[in-house]
């Protein structure tokens, strides 16, 4: 998934821009893209050398806040989900099911724009 793929998915799940969280979640899929499958430990710690003026507390409250705002904003994800998943559920969901999600929501927006 190339970064343009990657901020559509997350324009069309409702994650804005200004978000500190919509950063550290699109640093977070590139890191799953070069290095693969880790826990979340992990992947604050690589967000963590490439950005070291920000804390471990600060990326995990910044993608959790925005991954719960994505869950209350979305029907199509409220929907899908028994419950609200944790942020590593989210972000692997959003990894490995990119193309699934950006259909899916691809097609909720032309059919708003249609209605």
């Amino acid at each position: 998934m190339n970064i343009e793929e990657k901020k559509k998915l997350l324009m069309l799940s409702g994650v804005s821009a200004n978000l500190k969280g919509y950063h550290f979640i699109l640093k977070a899929l590139e890191i799953l893209d070069k290095q693969g499958f880790m826990n979340m430990e992990s992947i604050y710690k690589n967000i963590l050398k490439e950005m070291p003026n920000i804390t471990r507390s600060s990326i995990e409250k910044s993608i959790r806040y925005t991954f719960e705002k994505m869950y209350k904003e979305n029907d199509f994800i409220k929907n899908n989900y028994l419950k609200k998943p944790s942020p590593t559920n989210f972000l692997y969901d959003i990894y490995y099911n990119a193309d699934i999600f950006t259909r899916i929501l691809d097609n909720k927006k032309e059919k708003n724009k249609n209605e």
